[in-house]
């Protein structure tokens, strides 16, 4: 259960995508037959534009069919593409109800009346989300602009006690200095990070690795809970074990290592949050290695020659 006298960043990162589909509904019902395409792409945070101007998905009113709105979403082969589209992104745009490029056409489309402008902002979202892994409004750049109700400085928690304030990045560097902040209390003195650019904090014959994602507004902890595993048939059910018991922790068994991952969205960031997401790593690996080394047969991360 979550702590009532913190902020919850999930609800926050819902209510910024429900207020920019609400304000990408009404550009696009508002599309007249000579108005330019709305254009979105990725950006950084604060709205910059990706400097390869590439799109991720346009919309336009042709003049032959001014009631009309056509949505694309470039194919590979495109030279506006933003992004390579793997095989699974490809089925995910065919579930979201894109037409798959054909002959010479080099996008994805989708169209609909204007009237049903709701019904593309729906399906342009869950697009931006699910396809491009978006993680917030904040790190696009296109031409509708939805300020949030909230100023996130001024939030306050149940209680009316003033809440930590929470920042939003405006930039990796930005984000990583934040983190650098929050964890220095932890450690009494500035992190120390290894060559790949991690935090490594040590528990016991594990490390929890703090890592600040380049790609996205996200904080990822993560932890090699055994390697060398013998068994692998009981490693994975040991596996949807802990994914059944431990909701925020997400496991996975691959090359004979099993790791577990936590993901601390960074849009806003929350210091709290990447303390309470960092103990509950330590604590979860401090709890879990010994034993499921036993089950699968392994060796804890430092411990291989125990």
């Amino acid at each position: 259960m979550s702590d009532p006298d913190t902020i919850d960043l999930e609800v926050l990162t819902t209510e910024a995508w429900r207020g920019f589909r609400a304000a990408l509904a009404d550009a696009v019902a508002g599309l007249e037959k000579d108005d330019p395409p709305i254009v979105v792409r990725a950006g950084a945070a604060g709205g910059d534009e990706d400097p390869a101007g590439s799109f991720l998905v346009q919309l336009r009113v042709d003049a032959a069919e001014p009631e009309t709105v056509h949505a694309e979403v470039p194919a590979n082969r495109h030279p506006a593409v933003g992004r390579r589209l793997d095989r699974r992104a490809q089925r995910r745009l065919a579930v979201l109800g894109w037409r798959r490029p054909g002959g010479d056409r080099g996008r994805w489309a989708s169209t609909d009346d204007r009237p049903h402008a709701d019904r593309l902002a729906v399906q342009v979202v869950e697009t931006l989300r699910s396809v491009f892994g978006v993680v917030h409004p904040a790190f696009l750049a296109c031409d509708v602009v939805h300020e949030p109700d909230t100023d996130l400085r001024d939030l306050q928690p149940p209680g009316g006690q003033p809440a930590a304030r929470a920042a939003c990045p405006r930039d990796f560097e930005h984000l990583v200095a934040l983190v650098d902040e929050a964890l220095t209390p932890v450690f009494g003195e500035t992190p120390v990070r290894d060559e790949d650019g991690d935090i490594p904090v040590v528990v016991g014959d594990s490390v929890v690795f703090v890592r600040v994602l380049a790609q996205a507004p996200v904080i990822r902890l993560f932890c090699l809970l055994v390697t060398d595993v013998t068994k692998p048939r009981r490693a994975a059910f040991e596996v949807g074990v802990l994914n059944r018991d431990h909701a925020a922790v997400k496991f996975d068994f691959a090359e004979g290592r099993v790791r577990a991952v936590l993901q601390v969205p960074a849009m806003p960031f929350a210091a709290d949050h990447l303390r309470q997401g960092l103990e509950a790593m330590c604590s979860m690996a401090e709890g879990v290695v010994p034993d499921l080394c036993v089950r699968v047969g392994g060796q804890p991360f430092l411990g291989a020659s125990h």
